[in-house]
């Protein structure tokens, strides 16, 4: 009996363990299920968000490009002008204020360089090159195309979307976009069921090494400790501490059994083994029986494929309670299995009814089969994308009725991915999906589809999809905007590696007068017209397999065989391994252009009968004329000449006669003088001369019967022998004059003293010396006067960029408004000044003047910086310094903004103490010039110990450029001198077209002189620069 009881027992034992076992497999398989569904809402979620925000970031990109204010400000930065950075900052704010609410924690601008050009985030911090640290900023620099993943950086980690910004067809740099964790988090938050938790686990060794890879290694690791925490589940992963100030986001509140929970995590080995494999999977953790979590872990993987973090999900298992109850009420009780099962039952339905009332939340279309590919279940939202009811498709076999290809052609369901690949155990991610509508029509969809498992076998798929027929449109559009843009009016012209023609466009058939027919499968050498020496190729193909580009002015040859000046621009395409394909040349004909400013410069400075220098551009030959003759202490003569006889010709012969004449006196006269001398018609029949570098007034007589004697053999105009003379007045710097109305007033009042003496001879001025005493006491006590009461002003002229005609800078030049002689330069008072000791003080006004104008510029957000001439007795002492102290104090002028122009001769007459003091004004910011470079007698040696910024090239040199080989090698040798030294190179005294190209093609980085503009009140200096801060080069 008592082993019939033993085996009773046994066998009750058996079936209750048996039962158990039953229903603890039974509630795995649950679990199994809760995991699985949990793991795909998961992907899902985090898919979706990332591929929403990608969409919003390529919006934000291609609005921010396209904007020609906002296009315009990016060149301007990547071409490093100074004041681009603020401008951007400021014209960006607003809107980067807007995408900071959506989460976007980065706008960052990068040159092409790889260097950090703009952080909205942090402005003041650029210049540092990030590409070699930032894989995906390289690979977008390298192929010209937008990437996007999760990257480490220096201080901030997460999501980034970086976009190619282009100049024509050249990658000129890169923008990114990066998304905070934060904003992930939020949306995950809102799409999975509630209550569920997102935390980003971050590899603390890469994040080590991405911090340590700037230059202050120890700093940044300390701040990795201060800006992250260890996390619980695994030590070697850290979480950002949101209310660190660098990321300067409120702290959200995690649930109270959080701690609790990733420390039970955080000793599971299963946890750690997969992460360390890096694989996606879930864990169910209890903190309690009734107390259990589903927990997700997605795996973070950089752009190349590692591991860089995890996405952890975890939330309240609902139906844990129910399921704690059922095995607790079995074991219990051992009730019996038709009710154990009942029991199971209804917690299964249960379960399954709040996992449908989630989905029925969800705005994507969500539906479950079989393995046999049978819908089980369909949430509300497949009604709103497809038009079935759920109740329609459960049932149905999904792929017969739904599924179809991109090219709306149906396929075997053997060979359809999101069966196939689900069913084998993946996961299966696709935007390029199209399923069938209720009333046949058809919708592109994204899918996100994953295997559901029940006890280790794959039972059937949840698959979640999304309509994108919205979002394919706004591609469609950008697409066809990318066409329009392609319909340019320029000419085109594309080459193969081997550079033979491939393809042109209508505009270069209309330019060129070659059909494509005519050049595909040519050379470009076509085109050549003779102009350019072998050299020039030579540098433009250095250039582009150097940098990948070139830009320049050129000249064709048409069909027709005749020329035109075109400006070209050639981009070489490169492979993924950074070899030309082919190349891309894009032109405009710019004969119009050049013809215009050939005419409006030959007009504006030359008279139209003679071809002569015409009155203003004498006066400004003579201005500089002077300024050199006062620097080396020469002398120079101003001629007037007045045509004996001429009036006599005229009237008999008539005007056709007089202009024949004046144009074959024009002529003989040119023929007296040196290249370096200027003949100019001053109007009707006089003619003024200056004559330079003179020892005394015998070499100017010699010059002046030269010009007598060339006028004596007769004309012949009109079939007529013609005799005329000439009678010359002669104006001696400095003995007579020294400036330029004085010496005009002098030379006309003393050929008027010729003409007196019967003509066809000359004379010479010669005031009295006491009289001239006298004049420079009254001129001493006007210009105190004219100090006190404000009659002293400034006049600003523009120093050029000769690569892009931006105005870089205004050199302030004094002037005085002298109530009765009107406005005089300063050579007609500074010698004074000087000798009364009044240099010091005039220099102050001077400089507080321009400092002021030039703060007034920038706080009205036109940015132009101001150079002021420093005297040499400036130098001495510390007076100088404490007085651009004093000045930036006054003003608020940032030092960058101020330069302070020094001369040659001047600084070389200072000792060497002097050269530490002007160190301390550069490493202030100031920026220092050295004027009328090569005319003094600097040293090498003493050349490169000077803290100076920028050379000046000195008009004397500039003048002949085009004509002397001489001053032509003199400037080439001195801006490469320049550039090696590490210098800025500016030219002055520039007054023709030619002049100027001349100077860009050396490589000179700025100029200044009257064909550019002449100096300017500070009222058309302030219009200049709101007018776009440029001139026509």
């Amino acid at each position: 009996m008592l082993g019939a009881e033993r085996k009773l027992i046994t066998w009750l034992a058996a079936a209750v363990l048996a039962l158990a076992g039953l229903l603890y497999g039974l509630y795995l398989r649950q679990v199994g299920q809760r995991l699985d569904i949990g793991a795909a809402q998961a992907m899902a979620a985090y898919a979706g968000v990332l591929q929403g925000y990608n969409e919003f970031a390529d919006v934000t990109a291609r609005w921010l490009l396209q904007d020609a204010g906002n296009a315009d400000l990016v060149h301007d930065l990547f071409g490093r002008r100074p004041d681009a950075a603020g401008l951007l900052y400021r014209r960006l704010y607003p809107m980067y204020e807007s995408l900071r609410a959506k989460q976007v924690r980065q706008l960052h601008f990068i040159d092409r360089e790889g260097y950090s050009r703009l952080r909205m985030h942090a402005p003041d911090l650029y210049g540092d090159k990030i590409a070699d640290l930032r894989p995906l900023v390289a690979s977008v620099l390298a192929t010209g195309q937008p990437r996007t993943g999760f990257e480490y950086g220096r201080v901030f980690s997460g999501f980034r979307f970086v976009y190619p910004v282009y100049t024509g067809e050249r990658v000129a740099g890169a923008m990114e976009i990066s998304l905070s964790f934060t904003a992930i988090r939020r949306l995950m938050g809102k799409t999975l069921p509630e209550g569920t938790t997102v935390r980003f686990l971050l590899r603390r060794d890469e994040l080590a090494q991405a911090l340590a890879s700037g230059e202050d290694r120890s700093g940044m690791l300390a701040l990795m400790k201060s800006m992250y925490l260890v996390s619980p589940i695994n030590d070697g992963y850290l979480t950002e501490d949101l209310v660190h100030p660098l990321f300067g986001e409120a702290a959200e509140p995690l649930p109270g059994y959080a701690g609790r929970l990733e420390r039970v995590i955080g000793g599971d080995a299963a946890v750690a083994a997969g992460m360390a494999t890096g694989a996606e999977f879930s864990r169910h953790a209890c903190l309690a029986l009734d107390d259990c979590y589903l927990v997700n872990f997605l795996p973070v993987r950089e752009a190349g494929g590692a591991l860089a973090a995890y996405v952890v999900a975890y939330g309240p298992d609902v139906g844990q309670v129910s399921r704690v109850a059922f095995l607790s009420g079995t074991f219990l009780f051992g009730a019996l299995s038709v009710l154990g099962l009942g029991f199971l039952g209804v917690s299964g339905l249960r379960a399954r009814s709040r996992m449908r009332a989630i989905s029925e939340h969800v705005g994507k279309g969500i539906y479950v089969i079989d393995r046999a590919g049978v819908v089980t279940y369909a949430n509300p939202a497949v009604q709103a994308i497809l038009g079935y009811r759920p109740d329609e498709l459960v049932g149905q076999h999904a792929h017969d009725l739904l599924h179809l290809e991109s090219d709306h052609m149906a396929v075997p369901a053997a060979d359809c991915p999101i069966v196939r690949v689900t069913l084998n155990g993946g996961n299966y991610v696709s935007s390029a999906e199209t399923f069938r509508c209720k009333d046949g029509t058809t919708v592109p969809v994204e899918v996100t589809a994953s295997p559901i498992r029940e006890l280790g076998e794959i039972s059937g798929v949840v698959t979640v999809f999304s309509d994108i027929r919205e979002r394919l449109a706004v591609e469609s559009k950008l697409r066809q905007s990318d066409a329009a843009i392609n319909q340019t009016v320029e000419g085109v012209m594309i080459t193969d590696a081997r550079n033979r023609v491939v393809a042109v466009n209508h505009a270069f058939t209309r330019m060129t007068g070659y059909t494509e027919s005519d050049i595909v499968g040519m050379e470009p050498k076509l085109l050549r017209s003779g102009r350019h020496t072998p050299e020039f190729f030579r540098a433009m193909w250095a250039s582009i397999a150097e940098t990948g580009y070139w830009q320049g002015e050129v000249y064709n040859r048409r069909k027709n065989g005749s020329l035109f000046p075109a400006w070209l621009s050639i981009a070489a395409i490169l492979d993924d391994e950074g070899r030309a394909t082919s190349y891309v040349a894009v032109f405009n004909d710019i004969s119009d252009i050049k013809e215009k400013e050939a005419k409006l410069d030959f007009l504006a400075h030359h008279d139209q009968l003679t071809g002569l220098p015409n009155r203003a551009l004498f006066g400004d030959r003579l201005e500089h004329a002077i300024a050199r003759a006062a620097r080396n202490r020469r002398h120079l003569a101003v001629m007037f000449m007045d045509l004996d006889r001429f009036k006599q010709v005229n009237d008999s012969l008539g005007h056709d006669a007089g202009d024949r004449l004046l144009v074959d006196c024009a002529a003989r006269l040119t023929a007296c003088i040196r290249e370096e001398d200027t003949l100019a018609r001053q109007g009707g029949d006089e003619f003024v001369i200056l004559v330079e570098d003179l020892g005394d007034g015998r070499d100017a007589a010699q010059v002046a019967d030269k010009l007598i004697a060339a006028l004596r053999p007769a004309f012949a105009v009109q079939g007529h022998s013609v005799y005329v003379g000439g009678s010359v007045g002669i104006s001696l710097y400095p003995d007579d004059g020294v400036d330029v109305p004085t010496l005009l007033r002098h030379a006309d009042a003393s050929m008027y003293l010729a003409k007196q003496a019967g003509g066809n001879t000359y004379r010479f001025s010669n005031p009295s010396l006491a009289r001239d005493a006298a004049e420079r006491l009254v001129l001493e006590a006007e210009l105190r006067r004219a100090l006190a009461e404000d009659e002293l002003v400034l006049h600003y002229q523009p120093k050029v960029e000769l690569g892009s005609g931006r105005i870089l800078a205004f050199e302030a030049l004094l002037r005085w408004r002298h109530p009765g002689r009107g406005m005089l330069s300063p050579a007609a008072f500074l010698h004074v000044a000087s000798e009364a000791g009044m240099m010091h003080d005039i220099g102050r006004w001077v400089m507080r003047v321009a400092a002021a104008q030039a703060a007034a510029w920038h706080a009205a957000g036109l940015g132009a910086a101001v150079s002021v001439n420093v005297d040499g007795s400036q130098l001495s002492g510390d007076r100088l310094g404490e007085l651009v102290r004093e000045v930036l104090r006054e003003t608020g002028l940032d030092a960058a903004q101020l330069g302070l122009e020094i001369t040659e001769t001047a600084i070389m007459e200072q000792p060497a103490g002097v050269l530490a003091k002007l160190s301390q004004l550069r490493d202030l910011g100031v920026k220092l010039y050295i004027d009328d470079f090569g005319t003094g007698h600097s040293s090498l040696a003493r050349l490169k110990q000077l803290p100076i910024s920028v050379l000046k090239v000195d008009a004397a040199f500039v003048r002949d450029i085009v004509d002397d080989v001489s001053d032509r090698a003199i400037v080439r040798a001195t801006v490469a001198l320049g550039h090696e030294l590490g210098l800025r190179v500016l030219a002055e005294g520039v007054e023709t077209v030619e002049q100027l190209h001349l100077l860009r093609e050396m490589g000179c980085d700025s100029a200044q002189g009257y064909h550019l503009s002449r100096p300017i009140p500070a009222a058309e200096a302030t219009a200049l620069l709101q007018a776009g801060g440029s001139l026509p080069l």
